[in-house]
């Protein structure tokens, strides 16, 4: 089955109903008090270039923080 809202996922997942896939800083509390396992794997996902355009003078104060957190 496929969620598109990560807090229905996750209560599903905590509910024993399956297996989620979240950012872990997402689940970073749940992780410490157990209520969740991180399974590790070897799988490394491919790294993809992006390219973003953008008129500076009509960003707002969450488009400016993204572009900063993809300048890296």
């Amino acid at each position: 089955m496929e969620i598109s809202s990560p807090e229905i996922m996750l209560n599903l997942t905590k509910a024993g109903l399956g297996i989620g896939f979240f950012p872990e800083d997402y689940i970073e509390d749940e992780l410490k008090i157990g209520n969740l396992k991180k399974i590790s794997t070897l799988l490394q996902l491919p790294t993809i270039k992006i390219s973003c355009y953008y008129i500076e003078d009509f960003l707002n104060y969450a488009a400016k923080a993204f572009l900063k957190e993809l300048i890296i």
